[in-house]
């Protein structure tokens, strides 16, 4: 795997085209958004910039964590905070960072349709796998840039030892 390390200044700089590209898609379909999910914990760097850049103050996080044990994986999610969604068809932005074999945003879209069976979704992230296929289940689906299937960005928060030797996908990782 190539990591490839992404500065702030780029981050940035695709985080604007990102929230470019939301609005576009918004104002083309007549939506406004009620809540920025960001997919814990990679979607909340972005979803936070792009909530500020489209003045969106509601949040209402999302956690998917894929575990891989050592003899299957399995799913662990955390239902958003329904308490704070008040909308039964609410327009949800549903923000991570990378977008690789489409897994979480699977997991994602099919938790906010079974809690909110008439909920419109857009989803978005800064790097698409360009081999993955696109999400289903969605209004549209916006990304900054496409990868190829042996790279990754690593992001202004990462660390690089981290992510290759305490990889937060294995059991024994996770804390909770």
């Amino acid at each position: 795997m190539k990591w490839k390390k992404m500065t702030d200044e780029e981050f940035r700089g695709y985080v604007r085209f990102l929230s470019e590209k939301v609005r576009g898609v918004l104002s083309e379909k007549g939506l406004r958004v009620d809540y920025v999910c960001p997919v814990l914990r990679s979607g909340a760097v972005p979803a936070t910039y792009i909530a500020n850049c489209l003045n969106i103050v509601k949040m209402a996080p999302l956690q998917i964590k894929i575990v891989k044990g050592e003899d299957e994986s399995r799913v662990l999610v955390t239902p958003l905070p329904v308490a704070e969604i008040t909308k039964t068809h609410p327009v949800i932005l549903l923000v991570d960072a990378t977008y690789g074999c489409g897994a979480t945003a699977r997991k994602a879209i099919e938790t906010i349709r079974k809690q909110f069976e008439g909920a419109e979704i857009v989803f978005a992230c800064i790097a698409y796998k360009k081999s993955s296929e696109r999400p289903a289940g969605v209004v549209d689906f916006v990304y900054a840039y496409a990868i190829g299937d042996d790279e990754l960005p690593l992001y202004p928060w990462e660390v690089l030892e981290v992510e290759q030797e305490h990889p937060d996908d294995l059991l024994e990782n996770i804390y909770f």
